[in-house]
Parts: structure tokens; C-alpha cells; sequence
């Protein structure tokens, strides 16, 4: 696999794409049963293909046209997805920041070694680096977030949000300025 040039056009997407048209059985059988595969919204375009192939993903919802907000389901699923994945983002983030090579652009000379310099990197980091935990991360927790009720909807619901039932009252003030309050000038 690799390394791939990016762009606008071969993104995040488009290159998982062409790795499973290249080779869907060789990446297959990294999956065992039960596996799921957490994506971010990079990937929105290859989620036809996963399903093609039987892959279980998720990926955090988005709102449709006309949405104001997201269902509480969908809410409650999407940030699952999202502190789940926060870990690889952490890890990727970290790599870059101990390896300041691999945080920048790199020259095409290093290209066909790049695959070489990010296994001894992550060597490195798994030797002498601490691993990252999130604290009080728990299975209780992910089942109690995703049965979270949305407060915020459940008390607008029963509300009109029109004009009409929020009128805003508004008071004559005073142009005369007090000694006390002399904002802007002093």
C-alpha cells in the first residue's frame, strides 16, 4: 500500500477505493467477524463500496437538507464514532509531533521508504512512549451516551419558536451618562 500522492481529487476516499479494487481480498481479511470500521466524513464517498462488501462502518451522521439538528439517535451515535476515532487522531497527532519528518511534506526521493519510516516510528513510540488512554473510557459509559435523551429538544418540542410566542420587550434607556460608567471614554 502506498504512499499516495494527495489531492482534491485523490483523497481519503479514493485511495481506499483503489486499494480494494486492487487487492478487496487481501484487505478482507484483515476483518475478523464483528469488526466495524470507524470513518470520518473524509470518506463519506467509499461508504457504497464497504457496504458492497459487506464491511460494517460507521462514520458520524450529518444533517440533510431541512434538518436543524440531528436526531438524538443520531447525535448520541455520532459522537461514539467521533471518541472512538479520537484515539487514532491522538496517536497520528503525537507521531508528528515526535517525528518532525513526518509532519511536513516530504521530498519524492523519501517517498519509497515512507512505509519504512512510519513502522520504526511506531516501533519507537510503542517502546519508549507511554500509550494513550482516556480515562473513565468505559463500555457503560459508550451505552449510557448512546441512550442519552436530548433535553435540549424534548423542552423545545412542545414550544412554538415562532416570533410570536418570543416577543422581546424592549426598554428606553438613558443617554445621559453616569460618572461611574464612562465606557468608551475615560
Amino acid at each position: 500500500m502506498g504512499p499516495y500522492f494527495s489531492d482534491s481529487f485523490n483523497n481519503d476516499a479514493q485511495i481506499l477505493r483503489e486499494e480494494f479494487e486492487n487487492d478487496a481480498g487481501a484487505l478482507t481479511n484483515w476483518f475478523q467477524n464483528g469488526d466495524i470500521v470507524l470513518v470520518d466524513r473524509g470518506y463519506r464517498d467509499v461508504i457504497p463500496l464497504l457496504d458492497r462488501l459487506g464491511i460494517d462502518h460507521r462514520m458520524p451522521a450529518h444533517l440533510l437538507p431541512g434538518q436543524s439538528q440531528l436526531s438524538t439517535e443520531d447525535a448520541n451515535s455520532s459522537r461514539i464514532v467521533t471518541k472512538s476515532r479520537w484515539i487514532v487522531e491522538a496517536r497520528n497527532g503525537h507521531l508528528r509531533s515526535v517525528f518532525k519528518f513526518l509532519a511536513h511534506s516530504l521530498n519524492i526521493q523519501n517517498a519509497k521508504k515512507l512505509n519504512s519510516y512510519y513502522l520504526i516510528a511506531g516501533a519507537i513510540l510503542n517502546r519508549y512512549h507511554p500509550i494513550i488512554l482516556m480515562q473513565d473510557a468505559t463500555v457503560e459509559l459508550a451505552r449510557e451516551m448512546i441512550v442519552r435523551s436530548n433535553t435540549y429538544a424534548e423542552r423545545c418540542s412542545g414550544k412554538s419558536r415562532s416570533r410570536q410566542s418570543h416577543k422581546t420587550e424592549w426598554a428606553m434607556g438613558s443617554t445621559r451618562r453616569s460618572s461611574s460608567n464612562r465606557f468608551p471614554c475615560t
